[in-house]
């Protein structure tokens, strides 16, 4: 139900598959990719949309990296902001070199710095540009595998607009928000969980102003997963009608067949994000 094959020009072709509504989690939107050059597949990967970002990365094949890698990667980058709108992208450490020798051993950590991503960590982003002067000053200069390794020790960034930093949802957070929908389901005093997540289903749904009646089952059983995250925002209660109508209309569409409207909804709603993060800090 959410497939897209986008022609990128000179043979090339995107290809981007959607997640089953049932498979979902609550907050990022993930798809499947693999690119194609005259009908071959040259290399696959992921990227999950999550408020006005992107994580993503791939793995070409050996046989495909160098020549026009680069060019394929950049022209997958612009689809997925052609799908999601976003205005960062993200790539974690295991894609270049943290944990993964064969990312190390291809160098892959200079594939994505050429195309503008920069380390997140201020002396991570320091090293990197000595050794990229090295590497452009001194010809056949290889970067020891040990300073790669600690290339590898942040993520690293593009950013598409001046202000995607001010929009930016640490990852981080996200693992806190996991523990706190425990935490959530355990004050409604009760020891059945399914019992539990009824009881913050209809409490949340009171919150926003939503007949749970009138939705699908699929839709009902979507929201019980979303409300242990709501949950946590302290201060939902006193949002405008407007942000709590916009904030259900981003529940119900997460369970849609297809996620772009989910995606587009949620990177828009600039309290959502900026709760969740002060609700993931606490």
């Amino acid at each position: 139900d959410e497939c897209y094959l986008a022609d990128l020009g000179h043979g090339l072709r995107f290809a981007a598959i959607g997640v089953a509504p049932e498979r979902r989690g609550a907050l990022e939107a993930t798809y499947g990719h693999l690119l194609l050059a005259n009908g071959m597949p040259i290399g696959y990967g992921g990227f999950t949309a999550l408020f006005a970002q992107v994580n993503t990365g791939i793995n070409v094949f050996p046989e495909y990296r160098g020549s026009e890698a680069a060019f394929a990667f950049e022209q997958a980058l612009r689809a997925m902001h052609a799908l999601t709108g976003n205005l960062r992208f993200i790539v974690n450490p295991y894609q270049f070199g943290a944990g993964n020798d064969e990312a190390l051993a291809s160098g892959a950590y200079w594939f994505y710095y050429r195309l503008g991503f920069r380390s997140a960590r201020p002396e991570v982003r320091a090293l990197a540009e000595s050794e990229f002067a090295r590497l452009r000053a001194e010809h056949g200069y290889r970067v020891p595998i040990a300073t790669l390794r600690r290339l590898a020790a942040s993520d690293i960034h593009l950013d598409l607009s001046d202000d995607a930093a001010d929009r930016f949802f640490d990852e981080a957070w996200l693992p806190q928000l996991a523990a706190g929908i425990t935490t959530a389901i355990a004050r409604e005093g009760v020891a059945d969980r399914a019992e539990a997540l009824n009881r913050l289903s209809q409490r949340i749904a009171g919150v926003l102003g939503v007949g749970l009646s009138r939705w699908s089952a699929l839709e009902r059983k979507g929201f019980a997963r979303f409300a242990p995250v709501l949950a946590q925002i302290d201060d939902l209660a006193s949002w405008s009608k407007a942000e709590r109508d916009a904030l259900a209309r981003i529940v119900r569409a997460r369970w849609a067949q297809q996620e772009r409207e989910f995606v587009a909804l949620i990177s828009g709603h600039e309290r959502l994000r900026r709760a969740l993060g002060m609700a993931a800090m606490k």
